[in-house]
């Protein structure tokens, strides 16, 4: 069974003729079973997670929290009755203040699967974060750290693209080697799996993570799951073949299938 986790539903109409022909596409593609996910940024009742950024009046342009949850819900609730092959997933946007209000708001829900991702840095985007410190490695540490936490928090079953930051010119998880141990650990202790996202392969040439850390965390036996992270359908199951290629170079025999929960 070969699922794609990592398929986001931000930018198309929930309604079951959507999801049925995205799974078109992605049979078409070799891609067995859909991991469907919204950004919690877009979603009304996840504000608390964000109120640091948003207290300031600002308009921040990609905090919408303009779509029902209820609704998302209940349209994969739905699709899945009808034999569409997804799994219902969420992309939580993870600061370690927002911990207690998502052990109780993910309870409400009958979600497969959730992905951590780090998307802030002390409330700051990752650029914005390099300038204020003026030191890569300073930030790195703050970004990686924060991976930690996620890893540590039991609240997640996907790490989502772990090494993005290396899109501002930050370094690898190798670089930090203690923290990489500290993350490796935490990720098998709380049966989380590493995702393998393809999308750099567009932005930046590039898979996350790279060679050296995936054959250490395939060393200390962390599950590895396929994440195209496609905002759009034309992305579902993107550079799969590539991701298979990298990953059998670092030692693993293939990606893990998580299994639906509900």
């Amino acid at each position: 069974m070969f699922e794609d986790y990592h398929v986001h539903l931000d930018k198309v109409d929930w309604s079951i003729g959507t999801i049925k022909e995205m799974c078109k596409i992605a049979k078409s593609r070799g891609v067995d079973r859909l991991g469907l996910v919204v950004h919690t940024r877009a979603l009304e009742g996840f504000e608390p997670l964000y109120h640091d950024i948003i207290a300031d009046g600002k308009n921040h342009s990609k905090f919408k929290f303009g779509r029902s949850m209820d609704q998302y819900i209940d349209t994969l609730v739905k699709a899945k009755a009808e034999g569409c092959p997804v799994d219902i997933g969420l992309e939580v946007c993870y600061s370690p203040e927002g911990e207690s209000f998502l052990k109780k708001k993910l309870k409400e829900y009958p979600l497969d699967f959730v992905i951590g991702s780090i998307h802030l840095i002390e409330g700051m985007h990752y650029k914005t974060a390099i300038e204020k410190y003026n030191d890569t490695d300073i930030v790195g540490k703050l970004y990686y750290n924060l991976v930690l936490n996620a890893a540590k928090s039991g609240l997640f079953d996907i790490i989502g693209h772990i090494e993005v930051v290396r899109r501002e010119g930050i370094l690898g998880l190798d670089h930090f080697p203690d923290i990489l141990k500290n993350i490796a650990d935490s990720m098998k202790e709380n049966d989380c799996a590493l995702e393998m996202n393809t999308k750099w392969l567009v932005k930046r040439d590039y898979l996350v993570p790279d060679c050296d850390t995936l054959k250490y965390m395939e060393s200390k036996g962390v599950k590895l799951i396929f994440g195209s992270d496609a905002h759009h359908m034309d992305r579902i199951g993107f550079e799969k073949d590539s991701a298979f290629k990298a990953i059998q170079n670092a030692g693993y025999n293939g990606f893990a299938y998580l299994g639906p929960k509900t």
